[in-house]
This record gives C-alpha cells, structure tokens and sequence, in this order.
C-alpha cells in the first residue's frame, strides 16, 4: 500500500524526489518552494514543518541527516520560536551547537542527532553542563541574558525528561517545547 504524499516536502523527506517541486502549492513550507525547486536546505525544511505541526518521522529522518543538517534544523527551528540564534559560535574556551536568546534568558543547546540513553545520556549532560558552566559568564555577555539554560536536543522519539535538571528533547517535540519553555524554567539547571 502506498502513502499518500501531499506535497514536495513530504515527498522530499520521504525520498521520493531529490529537489523537485511535484507542480503544486507545498502544502506545509512553500516558502521553500521557488520556481518549481525546493530552495531551502533539508535542515530548514525539516524545521519547517515541524513548526507546522507535520508528524516527520524524525528518528527516521535524522538517521539520514549528517550533523550540519540535524544542527542547522534546531537553529531554524529555535529561530521560528522567536529566539535569536547562532549556530557554532565559538564563546569562551568553548563552541556550542546552537545558543539562542529571548527574554533576558539564553538555551545553549548541544545536538546529537543520534540517540542518547543510559549512561551515555548522563556523560554527555555532564560534559555540557561542565563546558557551560566554566563559559557562563561569557555567554551570558554574548548573548546579553542573566540566565543560561543547557538543553539537549535528540534526534530520535524519547520522551521529554530531565537528566541533572537538564531537558532532553526530541527534535520532533521541540518546537512544543519552546513555546512552552517559560512555563518551566525554574525547574531547570540554570546558570
């Protein structure tokens, strides 16, 4: 049985075209369609429909991305949440995935596109934990907010938690988790 594709976006991430447009008004993102050719990176993309509310099989779809694509995705999709963002800077001793700012306060976000669990998921958190810890003050500066939020963002379908007070997020929930953000803050690490 085949599924019904609605628009070159789908059909993009589902693999059935490489960037053409199938002729019609892309349902979800077309201001990525442009003159018949899909004109936005697959990160961006991605970013946008989840924005959206389409359901992206995003284990599935981050499984093909490379990190620049899974890494640029949550800077767009951060963006889209009305947070200004940069992706890779470099603040401190240290670069970062993506920092984004908004309302006095900044999440520095480390993106691991594949799945992290378990043990794993612990060493990570205190690895980035540690890592904004000792550049707090600079961020703090460069992104001129009085607090500082380590997140992580998965690509791959777990259920939102908290690791050492951090949030791990499913890149598929996480434009979910933005606009909801404010509502827990003070029962995350913040530095």
């Amino acid at each position: 049985m085949f599924k019904t594709v609605r628009c070159c976006a789908e059909r993009l991430i589902h693999g059935y075209v490489d960037s053409d447009c199938i002729g019609e008004t892309c349902t979800y993102v077309p201001e990525c369609c442009v003159d018949g050719r899909i004109r936005c990176g697959i990160g961006e993309l991605i970013a946008r429909m989840l924005n959206v509310g389409c359901k992206v099989p995003i284990s599935r779809i981050s499984a093909k991305m490379d990190w620049q694509d899974f890494e640029d995705m949550v800077y767009h999709m951060v963006g889209l949440a009305g947070y200004q963002a940069s992706k890779g800077p470099r603040i401190g001793k240290g670069q970062y995935d993506v920092v984004a700012a908004r309302k006095g306060h900044a999440l520095v976000i480390e993106a691991k596109r594949w799945k992290v669990y378990g043990n794993l998921i612990e060493r990570v958190v205190r690895d980035h934990v540690r890592r904004v810890a000792r550049d707090s003050a600079h961020i703090k500066l460069w992104a001129r907010s009085t607090r500082i939020y380590p997140v992580v963002v998965t690509g791959h379908d777990v259920n939102t938690r908290l690791v050492l007070r951090v949030p791990i997020v499913s890149a598929g929930v996480l434009a979910a988790f933005l606009r909801e953000f404010e509502d827990y803050m003070e029962e995350l690490l913040y530095f």
